[in-house]
């Protein structure tokens, strides 16, 4: 028969497996697993590359869905007879295509082809919405040091990947050159060589609501020398999925449409986060209003990163998946 008893072993297949509506046949998540709510509450199996076989064997699994860069923990998992299903989460294309496989795994074809669909037309719209719209060079920023008053370990992200496949589809096109590095370190000196016309900071809800977004711009008002910063166009997107490259990376497009082309608002693109927070006030001298930052302490594992430093973590997953 198909499984009943799924461990999801990072923070996008959680979200996938949860998407294709089978949440209730979940009984085990990485520690880094925060989305959904309900996964909160389950037991942790580990983290993203060092699972606890222990925990595993404990809950009984019948699947076990981990990302390809998780396949170092195969051999070992499948030596205690347990049975693993790798996805692809580096770009749009991989999480699409695991909506099927993990649909087929289950018993729920239709479901993930109905998913797969609807994200496919979604994807289409905004396409068309922002086809003939100006592509001003956006910068993503995944993790900074929150807590100090200077701009400090900027880490963006869109060299490659699906954040760079989502600034695309935002109708933007990535302030970063290709790389090797995927999740770069900037300095003031690096910001403001990028210069870029839209800066679009990905924090922890739970941060912003920390920290407000008063202080979480200040830092941003003091580099006015930057374009962005000059003219306005520096936005906070106050979401803890939004660098995980799961389903949600529709949303997170539709969402960045709309702050980088202000006259898409209006419209109707489908509205996305329904938990997000955007500033959109300029940011000059004035005093900017406060708002509420994540709980990143710097750098967190909003994502499933690697459990290095923080953002990795979100980037791991992020990154790492990307």
């Amino acid at each position: 028969g198909f499984p009943k008893r799924i461990i999801c072993l990072s923070p996008s297949v959680t979200e996938t497996v949860f998407a294709l509506g089978l949440g209730e046949r979940v009984v085990g998540v990485s520690r880094f697993c925060k989305y959904p709510p309900e996964v909160q509450r389950l037991p942790k199996v580990g983290g993203y590359f060092d699972p606890n076989f222990e925990a595993i064997v404990v809950l009984q699994p019948d699947l076990i869905v981990l990302l390809e860069e998780q396949c170092q923990s195969m051999p070992a998992l499948e030596k205690l007879g347990l049975r693993v299903l790798p996805v692809r989460h580096k770009d749009a294309a991989g999480i699409l295509e695991s909506l099927e496989r993990i649909g087929a795994a289950c018993g729920t074809p239709r479901q993930a082809a109905e998913l797969k669909t609807s994200l496919e037309q979604r994807i289409a719209q905004l396409r068309r919405r922002t086809a003939a719209l100006k592509r001003p060079r956006v910068l993503l920023v995944v993790d900074r040091n929150y807590f100090s008053p200077k701009l400090e370990d900027v880490q963006a992200g869109g060299t490659a990947g699906h954040l760079a496949e989502v600034i695309e589809l935002a109708g933007g096109r990535s302030a970063l050159a290709e790389g090797r590095v995927q999740y770069p370190i900037l300095s003031r000196e690096g910001l403001l060589r990028l210069d870029p016309d839209v800066i679009v900071e990905l924090a922890p809800a739970s941060l912003v609501a920390q920290l407000g977004l008063e202080r979480l711009m200040a830092p941003w008002r003091e580099l006015s020398e930057l374009t962005a910063v000059r003219q306005g166009h520096v936005h906070v997107l106050a979401d803890d999925r939004a660098i995980l490259p799961g389903p949600n990376f529709v949303e997170l497009a539709q969402e960045l449409a709309k702050l980088i082309h202000p006259e898409l608002r209006s419209g109707n693109i489908e509205d996305s986060f329904s938990d997000t927070t955007a500033s959109d006030k300029p940011l000059q001298s004035g005093k900017p209003e406060q708002s509420g930052k994540p709980e990143r302490s710097g750098k967190s594992e909003r994502s499933g990163k690697s459990e290095q430093s923080g953002k990795q973590l979100q980037s791991d997953e992020a990154k790492q998946t990307d």
